[in-house]
């Protein structure tokens, strides 16, 4: 269905929030389908929810700009979220432009706030070659996906997602709680405070990003010992003038949980102008290989593995890696 024809108008200044909420009830009606988003500016001032089993397709991932509201700052602009034993399938989002608004600030992330792409209890979705902009929290959010066999679950792909004005607390994607088997791959980012970021997650794949950011480029905590820890590829990302660092692991849960398996970093090329390329704090089994990292840091490593208070990141394999500056490691194998 095309929103014009439940009355949407799409120019920049009319509410069109009833009529896109109206398409997709509808859809829902009758079980599905695909939401069709011709070029315009429609403006919404309320959180769309989106139904299991429903496409929304842009004629134009430029053009067709779905706008929030620049007054809201306590809810996100599509919420994708089911609930506990009922999650959400099946949703794409394809070719649109979400944005949000410029310099400003919501409240916390994890209830939605001025996130563009927000879902939480979801599973065998797609959100690709979009654009994200403006936002002062999160691109895309997503925590407690729900593994479907052995496929990955969530795929974010090809998306541009990028701040025309540096936000002090957002993440281009955002990983949080439970948030698995999600590949996230072919994506540029730029102007977040941190790229990629993954909080309590595993068993996701990053590959193939583009990622500049103004502190950290991809990082991955995990402090909460009711959720296994480690088993994330990080692999041929390219993480370009992060002034926090590149790619930074910080694993903080009981060894019973870190032991579950480590994280593979490789073929990524890290390029900053200070601090460190790679580091890794805790964890066990992990694999760096075939990294390339320039930095004009000298007194800063290119692939550091270190205490993080709790645990010593141990039996690393380090190897096929290129640096132009010191390597340093408290264990592992460097070469």
């Amino acid at each position: 269905v095309n929103i014009t024809s439940f009355g949407a108008i799409g120019d920049g200044l009319t509410d069109d929030t009833l009529a896109i909420q109206s398409a997709l009830d509808y859809l829902n009606t009758i079980g599905g389908g695909t939401l069709f988003i011709p070029v315009g500016v429609y403006f919404v001032t309320n959180a769309l929810r989106v139904y299991s089993n429903i496409t929304i397709i842009g004629e134009n991932k430029w053009l067709s700009v779905l706008k929030l509201d620049p007054t809201k700052t306590t809810i996100p602009l599509l919420d994708c979220s089911g609930t506990v034993g009922m999650p959400k399938e099946n949703i794409v989002v394809k070719s649109v432009h979400l944005k949000h608004f410029q310099g400003s600030s919501g409240t916390s992330s994890t209830t939605g706030a001025c996130c563009l792409i927000f879902a939480k209890y979801i599973k065998m979705s797609t959100f690709m070659d979009n654009v994200l902009s403006d936002f002062a929290h999160c691109g895309v959010y997503l925590s407690y996906t729900m593994p479907q066999g052995a496929a990955w679950s969530i795929n974010i792909k090809d998306n541009l997602i990028y701040n025309s004005v540096m936000q002090n607390l957002t993440s281009g994607i955002k990983l949080q709680d439970l948030a698995e088997y999600v590949e996230i791959s072919g994506n540029r980012i730029q102007y977040a405070l941190i790229g990629i970021d993954l909080i309590n997650s595993a068993n996701n794949r990053i590959l193939n990003n583009t990622v500049s950011s103004e502190q950290i480029g991809i990082r991955y905590r995990h402090t909460n010992d009711a959720i296994n820890g480690g088993k994330c590829i990080i692999s041929n990302n390219s993480v370009n003038h992060c002034s926090g660092g590149g790619i930074y692991l910080e694993l903080m849960s009981s060894y019973s949980v870190l032991k579950q398996g480590g994280c593979i970093i490789s073929g990524n090329m890290v390029m900053l102008p200070n601090n460190y390329g790679i580091k890794v704090l805790g964890g066990m089994g992990h694999i760096i290989s075939g990294n390339r990292i320039l930095s004009s840091a000298a007194n800063d490593p290119c692939v550091y593995l270190g205490d993080n208070t709790t645990h010593l990141a141990s039996y690393a394999l380090i190897q096929g890696n290129s640096a132009m500056c010191n390597v340093s490691g408290s264990t592992g194998i460097i070469d």
